[in-house]
């Protein structure tokens, strides 16, 4: 597989992310909360990929493997998904947003220190580019909007460095494994994280029409299980730090769904932003795109 072809399955992946956040409102309107969506759809996407695991024999592992699989697991997956829940639970979602997309400078750090991955000005121009572009789309430049305090930043920190886990761990990783495989074992070991504090917590099974359920299932097969497992392929042939950043479009096609479909209005410093955004994925994908010319 091809650089270019890597480029278009990062951009795949981050076309489905940016549902996330409308597919979720739905839900939340017909009274599930954001901790049932979480679990339920770590709990569908490792179903609908239990078949592939038992016909291929992705259970089998070395039994040192295991500690690797498991940390992974936890940082990739449980705390990706729990430390953002948590972070909202204290924080705006403003400020939420604007901590958790600091990931890209802790993957290009950490790129560099285990992948040794090389840290050039296209790099640092492209991430600077984007923390600015990611601070005007959400509106952090409003002061109302951008409330803070320790627990709530901890958690927004915790998914920003799971997020980097799961790009730097998952590049070393799919080097020696199928990155199908991969994903299953992060279902499977941070799926029981996930649902150990969702019992805990004593959360039940939401009450919801079938078109809940359904909103759910197509939440689990594709922003979860195929976005995650294409990103996975594609880093195999990209370097972690550049995927990250291509990553950060997310948001901006989430604002650009939200005012297209719910009606609400994108300002013009989130255009800004969004200019912002998009030119820090043109310097990485430009080099990409000549090569093919």
């Amino acid at each position: 597989m091809g650089e270019l072809r890597a480029a278009v399955l990062v951009l795949s992946a981050v076309f489905m992310w940016s549902w996330l956040g409308i597919l979720g409102k739905v839900l939340y309107g017909l009274g599930a909360t954001p901790f049932q969506v979480v679990a339920f759809r770590v709990l569908f996407a490792w179903g609908a990929l239990l078949p592939w695991a038992l016909r291929r024999g992705w259970w089998a592992v070395e039994m040192g493997a295991l500690p690797k699989l498991f940390l992974y697991s936890v940082f990739s997956v449980a705390f990706n998904y729990l430390g953002f829940y948590l972070a909202l639970q204290y924080i705006s979602v403003t400020a939420a947003i604007v901590v958790l997309y600091a990931y890209p400078a802790m993957v290009l750090v950490l790129s560099r220190i285990f992948l040794r991955e090389p840290l050039g000005k296209r790099e640092v121009a492209a991430l600077v580019a984007t923390l600015a572009g990611i601070f005007l789309i959400a509106q952090g430049y409003r002061l109302e909007k951008f409330a803070v305090n320790g627990p709530g930043v901890g958690f927004a920190l915790l998914a920003a460095f799971s997020v980097a886990v799961y790009n730097v761990g998952g590049k070393r990783l799919v080097r020696d494994r199928d990155p199908w495989a991969l994903l299953f074992w992060g279902f499977t070991l941070g799926g029981l994280v996930i649902w150990s504090a969702h019992l805990a917590g004593g959360e039940v099974v939401p009450s919801l029409p079938p078109a809940g359920w359904a909103l759910i299932l197509c939440i689990a097969l594709f922003p979860t299980l195929g976005s995650y497992g294409i990103y996975l392929v594609a880093l195999r042939r990209m370097r972690a730090g550049h995927a990250s950043l291509i990553s950060t479009l997310e948001p901006l096609l989430a604002a650009l769904w939200a005012a297209l479909i719910l009606g609400e209005r994108l300002e013009p410093l989130q255009a800004l932003g969004g200019i912002f955004v998009l030119g820090a994925a043109a310097l990485i994908l430009w080099p990409r795109l000549q090569s093919q010319i």
